[in-house]
């Protein structure tokens, strides 16, 4: 779970919505991208004196998921999103009600709960092969290889193993 450190400018505690967004998911049926949701925390209290959000802050709507930009995907914009909650910050949001997913959209979300955005800062990241092991460990499926194919090596054959290049006449 990031930590995330917010200003607040008000004494008096209110309650507060952090989303994080991936705003390039690709989306294969529309050939174009689409946003995700990698992270939902609701009833946050924040103020001048409390600033800091972890682990233990605030009502889980959507655990977190790392950032995991696809191989061959341009730099995918992550953006942390801050919201007060209604009526003034003090209205608390209901988890058991929320329905909340990875296809939940930001303005869902700030249309059901009636959020009013406060904050807000983004992350760029792009594929490594780092990117391949959030696939494997956390989401349990093969990472996805977009764009075109890599062309093949001219030192590597077939079966994987380097090519002699005296033997590759």
């Amino acid at each position: 779970e990031p930590k995330v450190e917010l200003i607040a400018f008000h004494d008096e505690p209110r309650l507060h919505t952090l989303l994080m967004v991936d705003l390039d998911e690709p989306c294969e049926e529309t050939q174009s991208f689409r946003e995700n949701l990698h992270w939902a925390v609701a009833n946050v209290p924040l103020s001048r004196s409390q600033s800091a959000v972890g682990a233990g802050s605030g009502t889980v709507l959507l655990p977190y998921l790392p950032p995991h930009p696809a191989h061959g995907t341009p730099a995918h914009r992550y953006v942390f999103a801050a919201f007060e909650q209604g009526d003034g910050g003090q209205a608390q949001i209901d988890a058991s009600a929320a329905a909340v997913d990875r296809a939940t959209t930001v303005r869902e979300l700030v249309e059901a709960h009636g959020l009013r955005p406060v904050g807000l800062s983004f992350v760029r990241a792009a594929w490594n092969e780092s990117v391949d092991s959030v696939y494997r460990d956390v989401l349990g499926q093969p990472a996805p290889r977009f764009g075109a194919p890599e062309p093949p090596r001219a030192d590597i054959g077939p079966d994987g193993r380097p090519i002699s290049t005296y033997a590759n006449f």
